[in-house]
Parts: C-alpha cells; sequence; structure tokens
C-alpha cells in the first residue's frame, strides 16, 4: 500500500511540475508583452512621432507629441498645443500672438494603445498583430467613435524595453491613410505647461 502511496505522489508531483513550467512558458510572452507596455500605465512619459501617409494625395504629415504624467505637448510643424489632465477638466493651451490662451473641454479617457492587451494580439516574426476578432473592440476607442473610420493592419513592434512602433492603416470619409506611431524617450520626457499672459 505504501508504495501505491510513493507512486502516487510522484505522479502528483511530476505532474503539477510539468504543468507549472508549462503555464510559465505561455506567461513569459504575456509578461513581456505587459512590461513593454507598462509605461503606458505608470509613468505615462514619452515622445512620440506620428507619421500619416495620405494614399490620395501622396502627402505625408508628420506630428510631434511628447506625455509626461498628465501634460502632453502636441506640434504639428509650427502649431504647438498643450494639454493639463491633471484637473476634472482637460487645459488646452493653445497658440495665439504673443503667447498662449488656455479652455477648459471634457476630459477624454485615453484609450486606443492604452487599452491593448497580450489576448488581443498574435505574435508573427517578432510583431504583434491584432487579431481579426480584435476589430470590432476598436470602434468604441475614441479615435473612431461616432465616425465612419475603418482602422486596418495594426501592428506592435517592441525593442528590448519597451513598445517601440505601432502601425496601421485608417480610412475615413474613403480616404486610406497609412500611419506609423514611433516612441521615444521613454522614462525620460519632460513637459512644462507655458504661461498664460
Amino acid at each position: 500500500m505504501k508504495k501505491v502511496w510513493y507512486v502516487l505522489m510522484l505522479v502528483l508531483v511530476v505532474g503539477l511540475v510539468a504543468c507549472k513550467k508549462t503555464k510559465e512558458s505561455v506567461d513569459e510572452n504575456k509578461v513581456a508583452f505587459e512590461n513593454k507596455m507598462s509605461f503606458l500605465a505608470g509613468a505615462n512619459n514619452y515622445a512620440m512621432e506620428v507619421s500619416i501617409y495620405d494614399y490620395q494625395t501622396l502627402d505625408s504629415t508628420i506630428v510631434n507629441m511628447v506625455f509626461d504624467g498628465n501634460k502632453t505637448k502636441y506640434q504639428d510643424g509650427s502649431y504647438v498645443a498643450f494639454y493639463d489632465h491633471s484637473g476634472s477638466k482637460t487645459k488646452v493651451y493653445t497658440q495665439i500672438l504673443g503667447g498662449f490662451e488656455v479652455k477648459e473641454v471634457a476630459k477624454k479617457e485615453r484609450d486606443f494603445y492604452y487599452k491593448f492587451t497580450y489576448e488581443m494580439f498574435t505574435e508573427s516574426n517578432g510583431s504583434y498583430l491584432l487579431k481579426y476578432d480584435q476589430y470590432d473592440a476598436l470602434e468604441s476607442f475614441s479615435l473612431i467613435a461616432g465616425s465612419d473610420a475603418k482602422i486596418e493592419n495594426v501592428q506592435l513592434d517592441f525593442n528590448t524595453n519597451s513598445l517601440d512602433k505601432i502601425s496601421f492603416s485608417i480610412t475615413v470619409d474613403g480616404t486610406k491613410y497609412s500611419v506609423t506611431l514611433t516612441i521615444s524617450n521613454v522614462g525620460q520626457s519632460s513637459v512644462q505647461l507655458p504661461e498664460v499672459k
């Protein structure tokens, strides 16, 4: 009887260890994904270059943004705006002749890539591609909510430490655009809100 008991215990222990190792190896990719996305939920401190290519006019637009906690700087050519999300409403600082003016607007939740989870993607050749059944979830994101915009071909690329690039196509009013969001300066970005005169 003791022999049967020892064999049973051995089988259970080996089985549990094998199950644990399998679970850990599956979860390693998820943990790595979440760690590389964690800067969005934590300090929210990074810079981003937004490159938009218009397939109809063959023109490109480059926009630069810097995120520093609750503060954001937006620059499109010579146009500069700042956003302060620290209160119950967002303060928007826009350039006027000789300085900046500030207005308060309703606060919008940051979503789109902020809401991405490991389960939404499949890995392919080092990149993560949004699964086909996840595109419906994008319709609720404020980027396209209430419009006829359609997002396709969402791809995430990572460097060794964090999210490096988000690429996708978006069609708005029949015009298709290729969009690339390139992340840099994670944990090293600073935004100083302007003084209002």
